[in-house]
This record gives C-alpha cells, sequence and structure tokens, in this order.
C-alpha cells in the first residue's frame, strides 16, 4: 500500500492519442483544456495526464475531436516522468 502511493506520487499516468494512421491531425479543441494537463496537444501524438478514467477520456476524445474516421486513432497508457516503453492500448 506504501509503495503504492509512493509510486502515484512520483509519476504520472499519462493517456497518448497516436493520430499517426490520420493522413492529417486534427487541430488541438481549446474543451480538451478541461480534462487534463496537456505535455503536447500537436503533431500525430499527443500526450496528457487527465483527470478521466480511459474510457472516459477514450470517449471525450472522440466525441469532441473532428475526424470522421475515428477507429484509426489510437490510445495507449504509459507514466512520466519515466517511460516504461511498453505502452499499454486502450
Amino acid at each position: 500500500m506504501i509503495k503504492s502511493n509512493l509510486y502515484k506520487k512520483v509519476y504520472k499516468t499519462v493517456y497518448i492519442i497516436d493520430f499517426s494512421e490520420l493522413e492529417q491531425e486534427p487541430i488541438f479543441n481549446s474543451k480538451f483544456q478541461e480534462i487534463g494537463e496537456w505535455f503536447t496537444n500537436s503533431g500525430k501524438r499527443w500526450i496528457c495526464s487527465s483527470i478521466l478514467s480511459p474510457d472516459d477520456f477514450k470517449s471525450y476524445i472522440l466525441k469532441n475531436v473532428k475526424i470522421t474516421d475515428g477507429a484509426k486513432i489510437k490510445f495507449f497508457k504509459d507514466y512520466f516522468p519515466i517511460s516504461t516503453n511498453s505502452e499499454i492500448e486502450f
């Protein structure tokens, strides 16, 4: 329990949104600011430490991003500041 609490204080869980299968990445919507701290929000991969669960985060992004083919958007979970180098898809 102590180890788990320490881990949560030292490392942040981050969500990675991968747009690399799209021809053009979407434009960042200012509404996204309310769901977490964004480390990068441009280019093919966006990274956010969010207050939402993985499923809620994914639903929120897919609902508010202007993309017709949401199946091409991939979502991963990792840790900051140290990456596990094995992102977990969700």
